[in-house]
């Protein structure tokens, strides 16, 4: 059992506990995570065996348990303490505290003991009964011993924490690029760094601009720069580049200097209340089965995509738990970590899709079931996915409410039937709207949200950003 990052160069993220089903067990493993409160995913694998189990666990306590087959609750946890051979990890991430299992983790692992128990006495020719109690006495013994195994876990942990680096503000940047009204980070040539929340630029004092510099190199190298105003000649097409911690950068060349935009791939799928829809709504939703779907955000009169994305996630997420897919993201930076939902997901760097029939191509090639565009596609590439809807794929495109220029001049482009002279036809548009409110207590304020679904609609019937909601 090891502690400390996964150096694995093609891991996405970096576990904080990995090891061999071998050398401790899952009931071990899960007293662990119980004892220190730990909230994050725990993954274990079966050697060559029948998949994967993942579980959540939020503070120490078991929230959720599913595997590759999309079974959930008990029977995955008494599925999975039965291998003894295979691998765990361990990935400390922010999770929904929302609960689908009965009872306390401890419970919980005492009834899996229990039951292993009776299955092995079932299988036992002949044998005394104190010998079918193994399982169960094993965790009760070892529940006696929690105090030093909490020790030495704490131990570790804090020996980790003194190898640190003492750029503490890096640490809290990347923390709250897991907040979804943080859309990225931004780091300056000139040596400053800030946070975009809600659509504002919030600088960071405690910068320092040579490690602001250092790790602008360390996620996007001057090699790799996206287009800018200077003109100056670069190599290869521009394109974000994955770093530790799940941080995607993506150098671009401006005028003032070069930028860097920093995203993190969150590996927490936000809940449905992030699409705050009717469930006839969320209902109507579900039942399209191809087609081209709007989801649109907006936080106050700042436009802002991040509602929309919160709301997309949740319900692509959804979608997907009850009907694995294969899906392209066709976005600059990662958002969520897309490989975590059943199915095959992947991004695609919209550079990809530069050359007029490059979707199409693609399509043909992978088939995808699903195709999701962060921001509004050029034209061309609309009038592609308009295409494909109608040929059969789902096509979800996530921006600004705000933006209903843009969403006005994409209706002038053509659909597929040209001699028809139709537009693209959007089978749903959903606006998510979130404002800040305050109860008159001098209390921070919080976040209220309301959506709209319209079906069917076109982009040039978009409603005004400030047109009340029809559900709350």
């Amino acid at each position: 059992m090891t502690t400390g990052p996964h150096s694995s160069a093609s891991a996405a993220a970096a576990p904080a506990l990995t090891g061999r089903l071998a050398a401790i067990s899952l009931f071990d493993l899960c007293q662990f995570l119980m004892l220190n409160r730990k909230t994050g995913t725990l993954t274990v694998r079966a050697a060559g065996g029948p998949g994967a189990a993942y579980f959540t666990f939020f503070e120490g306590e078991l929230c959720t348990a599913l595997d590759d087959s999309l079974r959930e609750g008990a029977e995955v946890v008494l599925a999975a303490v039965q291998w003894t051979e295979g691998s765990f990890e361990f990935v400390q991430w922010p999770v929904p505290p929302d609960r689908r299992m009965n009872g306390s983790t401890e419970n919980i692992l005492l009834d899996a003991a229990r039951q292993l128990d009776e299955m092995q006495e079932k299988d036992r020719s002949g044998g005394g009964r104190g010998a079918a109690n193994s399982a169960e006495q094993a965790f009760r013994d070892k529940q006696a011993r929690a105090a030093s195994i909490a020790e030495a876990f704490c131990s570790l942990v804090a020996e980790g924490d003194r190898s640190r680096t003492t750029a503490g503000w890096r640490e809290a940047a990347k923390t709250r690029l897991l907040e979804p009204a943080v859309e990225r980070l931004v780091l300056c040539a000139d040596g400053r760094a800030g946070l975009l929340v809600d659509g504002r630029f919030e600088e960071i004092p405690e910068a320092i601009p040579a490690e602001v510099s250092a790790w602008m190199e360390q996620l996007a190298p001057v090699s790799a720069r996206a287009p800018g105003k200077t003109g100056r000649a670069r190599q290869g097409p521009p394109e974000a580049r994955p770093g530790p911690d799940d941080l995607w950068g993506l150098r671009v060349e401006t005028t003032d200097g070069d930028l860097v935009f920093v995203t993190r791939a969150r590996r927490a799928w936000p809940e449905m209340q992030a699409l705050p829809l009717t469930p006839e709504e969320v209902a109507a939703l579900d039942a399209i089965p191809c087609g081209l779907v709007a989801v649109l955000g907006s936080v106050g009169a700042i436009p802002s995509a991040w509602p929309a994305w919160e709301a997309s996630a949740a319900w692509i997420a959804r979608r997907t738990m009850a009907r694995p897919a294969t899906g392209w993201i066709v976005e600059e930076t990662p958002r969520y970590h897309w490989p975590g939902l059943p199915g095959r997901w992947r991004r695609v760097a919209p550079t990809r899709l530069r050359m007029a029939g490059a979707l199409e191509s693609l399509a043909r090639t992978s088939r995808p079931s699903v195709l999701v565009f962060d921001g509004l596609p050029r034209p061309d590439l609309l009038e592609e996915a308009a295409r494909l809807g109608a040929a059969g794929l789902l096509v979800v495109v996530v921006d600004a409410a705000d933006q209903a220029s843009a969403w006005l001049a994409a209706a002038e482009c053509r659909g597929s039937d040209a001699a028809a002279g139709e537009d693209p036809q959007f089978a749903a548009t959903a606006v998510v709207r979130a404002d800040r409110c305050s109860d008159g207590t001098g209390r921070p304020q919080q976040w209220t949200r309301w959506a709209r679904l319209l079906l069917p609609s076109r982009p040039s019937r978009l409603p005004p950003a400030d047109t009340p909601a029809l559900s709350r």
